[in-house]
């Protein structure tokens, strides 16, 4: 069971943390304007840890910060406070081999996680401690709904589910037939696809992603081993193909709040694809790298269609969509940029490394 190490506990050695911000980097001025401005913000207990999932709640007060632990006592899971920069939660590692995913819920006070690949757990903020727990098979991927407490879980199958019951309201398994290890041959991706492809050992691992779609009455799903994107309606349960030209496997997919775009970061393909759901047709392609992998984290800003894309070489770049232009393009990370979000109603960008940095980058 996963140690939860929480001030204060006077029957626990406490280890706390305090993250103290460091000085503001001189302004980096852009082509249109735009003034960028960047903060460190460090978990003071190993730099070197990997940073492999994150997430902020609805109101930008907490942010969830998942490491890939080591030991026993590196700290897993750590909450942070937004406006203090304080470490004020942490679950070591102990029984946890990763924690893949998270997701804040949007209507309850929550945070669920995955954990070992084999169930999320649901943890209350109030309370501090795990509430209950939903078990699934390799569904490392958690989206919430913004309306309701819905959850879906993506990976190996995509599941829905009602997290404050943890009853399951549908599942899609289309991946049955490539429940195998190792690498697999160019004749199950189809000879059209990069051949490349077929020597990547996590090509199975996890193959899947979704989102919630159409004010969460239907869920948006791609990597199911053929090239389309789904849409099942949760009212009236019906499956059905939306675009033609999606990916094959699939890491993330995000979607723009006013719900004009969405962004789909391959694995194979390699690539960054973006549509405009009205016309059903890939937008910015110029900027998008549709045909290269460097791209390795992305989110849409809350009120406008800019996209914020994070690099495998460290770099942060900001895309307006509809202009198609690149606003900002910068090396912030000295390594991969592993997750990134925006904060405070997109005033600012939130990036995490593979070497275990978290950089806060004003936009003003």
């Amino acid at each position: 069971m996963a140690c939860i190490v929480d001030p204060p506990l006077p029957s626990c050695v406490l280890r706390l943390h305090f993250i103290y911000p460091l000085l503001i980097t001189a302004h980096q001025q852009i082509q249109i304007g735009i003034t960028m401005k960047s903060d460190k913000i460090k978990i003071n207990i190993n730099h070197s840890l990997p940073i492999i999932a994150m997430d902020a709640n609805a109101g930008s007060t907490l942010l969830a910060v998942s490491q890939q632990g080591a030991t026993e006592k590196d700290p897993i899971l750590t909450l942070i406070d937004l406006k203090t920069r304080k470490e004020i939660h942490i679950i070591e590692h102990y029984d946890l081999n990763s924690i893949p995913s998270l997701a804040f819920s949007h209507t309850q006070d929550l945070l669920l996680y995955s954990k070992n690949d084999e169930q999320v757990e649901i943890f209350d903020l109030k309370k501090r401690s795990i509430t209950d727990s939903i078990v699934t098979s390799r569904n490392r991927k958690i989206r919430c709904a913004k309306s309701s407490g819905k959850v879906v879980l993506s990976g190996t199958a995509t599941e829905v589910w009602d997290a404050g019951n943890t009853t399951l309201l549908w599942r899609e398994d289309k991946y049955k037939a490539f429940q195998q290890h190792g690498p697999v041959s160019t004749k199950d991706i189809k000879a059209s696809w990069d051949p490349a492809a077929a020597s990547r050992q996590a090509f199975i691992s996890q193959p899947a992603a979704a989102c919630f779609f159409d004010h969460d009455k239907k869920i948006l799903y791609a990597g199911v081993n053929e090239p389309k994107i789904f849409v099942y309606d949760l009212q009236d349960k019906s499956l059905a193909p939306l675009l033609h030209d999606g990916p094959f496997q699939c890491n993330d997919l995000k979607l723009s709040r006013d719900e004009k775009y969405l962004c789909s970061l391959n694995q194979v393909p390699a690539g960054l694809f973006v549509w405009n759901l009205a016309t059903k047709e890939r937008a910015a392609r110029q900027h998008a790298n549709e045909k290269e992998a460097p791209s390795s984290a992305i989110d849409f800003h809350p009120t406008k269609n800019i996209l914020a894309i994070g690099s495998a070489t460290g770099y942060l770049t900001l895309l307006d969509i509809e202009q198609e232009k690149v606003l900002f393009s910068e090396c912030i990370h000295d390594t991969k940029i592993s997750q990134l979000l925006f904060v405070n109603e997109g005033r600012h960008v939130i990036t995490a490394s593979m070497s275990g940095e978290l950089l806060l980058t004003e936009i003003s």
